[in-house]
């Protein structure tokens, strides 16, 4: 797993989005902070603070080597790998957009990679969206 990976693979996950294709596979460009909005769509406040654009790819960098050498390891069982390794992800929110679906995506290649046989993916994109609060708060 690299940062070249994961930057095809965001590529690929956003092929389809015309309203995409100027981030397809890049780093982020702008501030990606995730912010509240009221019912008028004003901004509240900052639900989830992300990695800086400078920060980001020094981060994404430590991520895969972290991932690496602890699977090099073995002392920590691969759901725990995957499971941090995909929160520390969704906090540093490398790219612009699709970072929740990615992760997705990389949470059925992980445990794969790991040896489960089965692991299915489907879209949780409108359960997400139902209770889009709890999840930006969970991973605070």
């Amino acid at each position: 797993m690299t940062e070249n990976y994961i930057q095809q693979l965001h590529k690929d996950l956003l092929t389809f989005s015309e309203k995409d294709e100027w981030h397809q596979g890049s780093y982020k460009a702008n501030s990606s902070s995730v912010a509240a909005f009221d019912e008028n769509g004003n901004q509240m406040g900052i639900v989830l603070e992300t990695a800086t654009l400078f920060d980001t790819p020094r981060l994404m960098g430590e991520l895969t080597q972290w991932l690496c050498q602890e699977r090099e390891l073995a002392q920590l069982h691969a759901l725990l790998i995957t499971a941090i390794f995909i929160v520390v992800f969704l906090e540093v929110h490398p790219f612009q957009d699709g970072n929740g679906r990615l992760s997705r995506v990389l949470t059925a290649l992980l445990l794969l990679q790991a040896g489960y046989a089965y692991v299915p993916y489907c879209s949780l994109e409108s359960t997400i969206e139902q209770s889009k609060e709890g999840y930006y708060l969970a991973l605070r």
